[in-house]
């Protein structure tokens, strides 16, 4: 099973984030994480191996001592520690071990959960059903075996459906994931273009503003060249009327260009001029 795009971005929202696999925590695609565990991946890997292990020590205290079961049980348990960097070549190296000595089973069974979770639908069936011709094999050359071939194929089954169910549902959990942040990225669209569409209309009423004001201006000034004769106080009135609306239009043509440049990240400003 290949690592996903999560990323900072989408872990930080978890709040108990150390309980998920590497699978699921590296923003990287490709199988990167075989090399990289997190806090739960070394729980249950430790789990495992001592699982193992205890499944070691109580076939040896069940059967008569031998060497070859010591060595094998003690590679079963390293090949579990070294699983998740190569799922599918633990499982074919504990096949012949699992079905000679009964101390590799546990590290045999935990392999092929880990094929089942990590790989394609296809490898792991193959895989099982590897080890399942291997073991009637076995039970076929060994007297009194093929009485317990029956369960041991129950087993291998019951280990496949769950690790094919587990990697279902963390590919669920990453479609999920997937959706929410094209989602959000939807979103975000959607309220920048919201926002380039509000800036425009602001800038569109400005302009209508502004030729009004400028318009005024021009008419003011052409009151004061067409009476030559006004009183002082009416010149000196105009005058402060165009003073006051040129700066009045100054300050809208600023707002305009504040408008244009405001970057499609932010809100656009509201302005006064807009119900003046």
């Amino acid at each position: 099973m290949q690592a996903h795009k999560w990323g900072p971005d989408v872990c930080h929202k978890l709040e108990r984030e150390w309980l998920l696999p590497a699978t699921l925590r590296l923003p990287v695609d490709g199988d990167d994480f075989r090399g990289y565990r997190t806090p739960r991946d070394w729980f249950v890997d430790v789990s495992a191996i001592l699982l193992t292990c205890s499944w070691a020590v109580l076939v040896y205290l069940s059967v008569d001592f031998s060497l070859f079961n010591v060595v094998t049980g003690a590679f079963s348990c390293v090949a579990v520690w070294f699983r998740r960097r190569a799922p599918l070549v633990t499982a074919i190296l504990l096949l012949p071990l699992a079905v000679a000595s009964s101390m590799a089973a546990m590290a045999a069974l935990i392999a092929l959960f880990t094929v089942a979770v990590h790989r394609h639908f296809l490898i792991p069936v193959a895989v099982g059903l590897a080890h399942s011709v291997a073991q009637a094999l076995y039970s076929a050359f060994v007297p009194g075996e093929w009485s317990n071939f029956p369960s041991v194929v129950l087993v291998y089954a019951a280990v496949l459906m769950f690790g094919m169910f587990v990697r279902a549902r963390r590919q669920l959990v990453v479609s999920l994931n997937e959706r929410v942040r094209q989602a959000e990225a939807d979103a975000v669209l959607r309220e920048e273009r919201a926002q380039d569409l509000e800036r425009r209309r602001i800038a569109r009423e400005m302009h209508d503003v502004l030729g009004h004001r400028i318009s005024l201006l021009s008419m003011h000034a052409g009151a004061l060249e067409y009476r030559k004769d006004a009183e002082p106080e009416e010149v000196a009135q105009a005058a402060s009327v165009i003073r006051g609306t040129a700066h009045q239009v100054l300050r809208d043509l600023r707002d305009v260009i504040g408008v244009l440049r405001d970057s499609p990240g932010e809100s656009p400003p509201t302005l006064s001029l807009i119900h003046s």
